[in-house]
């Protein structure tokens, strides 16, 4: 306090005296007075003649005139940005895209995502399986309908209504009943599973007894399914599992599947998935009950961070048909047999013509409405429950980046966005009914995918010269 009244003293007392001095004259002996009764008070950069006392007791703008008067110079009240800062942090949540915009990129409706992602080894989403397969495979807008279209979509959207009213649904499946996905490097320790099945898991216990690179720490979902699923890219081998726990002597499962050439693969279990199988093997492996795989279809959390999905979305409903399926699905556990039932692998996406620029969509609401509109959503597995989507789970990393303000869902809920999706607006492509594997798709649609895969190819593909084309002719 001594301190401080030494400091106003000189001041006043120097300005009395001095009308006419010019500002460096005052504060020059401002300075040594309160230099020489600090005695070692303690100085900001901010003002060389403040002690903390003074600090504590003088209002700013007591201060912003004493600085100035002892640097001789005039500060602005308006305290300036620093380069490369926003004046104004942006409020949190994801950006909305921009209205009638076709398929956004990756900046124009990317949500705010958390720094690093979760339950990988790799930093980058994996385009899983074959360019021309069911979930990678861009769908035309003349695709043929299924003649039972409308009733079977119009079954489907009285069943979200009554989820949506009963507070149950739609919803998205992430933190348990999902699967984490490892995306491992070429070098990862190989670790034995073992399937605690009968004699008919033999054939697939033989493939895992080549190891699999498991790494060190993982874990699977949460959950009764207890799902995880292994890719390693230098391989381009999959594996994955059903009710995965490590046990004191290793790892275990209930089920599972190995998948090799996954970037060749139809985007389900067949007899090669794995070399050597004979032609009635592969087609019931996998951790789901349709043998599509359990991360096919799944949203990744890189794809949420950059605002984009390219693949269809797996679908799962409270129940499917009993007995009969549709491709790309090769098995199934449904127990319905009402005329409105969905049967496991159909096929549904978007009225191409509707424009999802006008229905003024929450963020992550058209991210999922732009993939089911351009590559469509497939029935993967039933619930029981409720209808919803798959996204990647994060509970090997102990956080959740998809609640909270900073979120992928930009502080809501999928309750708060679903119901907004065009549930109403759905198509059933045409299908190829099934009671048992092989189940192939038409000829008709397989070499539609083909013609389609192959356009997008020779598009990208940079024109021969004439010269080269003139030898190619010789």
């Amino acid at each position: 306090m001594r301190t401080a009244l030494i400091c106003l003293l000189s001041l006043a007392m120097l300005a009395l005296t001095s009308p006419g001095a010019s500002a460096d004259a005052v504060a020059k002996p401002a300075r040594a007075s309160c230099n020489a009764t600090s005695k070692g008070a303690k100085r900001t950069k901010r003002c060389p003649t403040r002690s903390a006392t003074c600090r504590k007791r003088r209002s700013k703008a007591t201060r912003r005139r004493a600085c100035s008067a002892a640097k001789g110079t005039r500060r602005s009240p308006r305290r300036a940005t620093a380069p490369g800062r926003s004046a104004k942090r942006p409020a949190a949540g994801p950006v909305a895209p921009t209205p009638g915009a076709t398929p956004p990129t990756a900046a124009a409706s990317q949500p705010v995502t958390p720094s690093a992602r979760p339950g990988s080894a790799s930093s980058a989403a994996p385009r899983l399986f074959a360019a021309d397969s069911v979930w990678n495979a861009p769908l035309t807008s003349t695709a043929p309908l299924d003649s039972r279209s409308p009733t079977l979509t119009g079954a489907l959207y009285r069943e979200i209504q009554r989820e949506h009213k009963t507070g149950i649904g739609p919803w998205i499946t992430e933190t348990s009943y999902s699967t984490p996905l490892y995306t491992v490097p070429a070098d990862q320790r190989k670790v034995r599973v073992v399937l605690d099945t009968g004699s008919w898991g033999a054939t697939l216990q033989t493939a895992l007894d080549h190891g699999v690179p498991i790494p060190a720490g993982a874990k699977p979902a949460a959950g009764s399914d207890g799902h995880m699923t292994v890719y390693q890219p230098a391989s381009d081998t999959l594996w994955e599992f059903w009710k995965a726990v490590k046990k004191p002597d290793g790892w275990h499962a209930s089920w599972g599947g190995v998948m090799t050439k996954v970037s060749q693969s139809p985007g389900h279990y067949t007899n090669g998935s794995w070399p050597g199988l004979a032609s009635t093997d592969g087609w019931h492996w996998g951790a789901t009950a349709t043998s599509l795989p359990v991360i096919a279809g799944t949203i990744l959390i890189e794809e949420l961070r950059r605002g984009r999905i390219d693949h269809a979305l797996a679908l799962d409903i409270p129940d499917a048909c009993a007995g009969t399926f549709t491709w790309p699905a090769q098995r199934t556990d449904g127990g319905l047999t009402t005329a409105d039932c969905l049967p496991e692998g159909a096929h549904l996406r978007i009225d191409p013509t509707l424009d999802l620029s006008t229905l003024n969509l929450p963020p992550i609401t058209r991210i999922l409405a732009e993939a089911a509109q351009r590559y469509g959503m497939i029935v993967r597995d039933r619930t029981l429950h409720a209808t919803g989507f798959y996204a990647e789970d994060p509970t090997p990393t102990g956080t959740d980046p998809y609640v909270g303000p900073t979120g992928f869902y930009g502080g809501l809920r999928p309750w708060n966005f679903l119901p907004q999706f065009p549930w109403g607006k759905l198509q059933l492509l045409r299908m190829t009914p099934c009671t048992k594997a092989p189940c192939l798709p038409s000829a008709t649609a397989a070499s539609a995918r083909t013609a389609r895969v192959r356009a997008g190819r020779s598009a990208r593909r940079p024109r021969r010269s004439a010269a080269r084309d003139r030898r190619s002719a010789r």
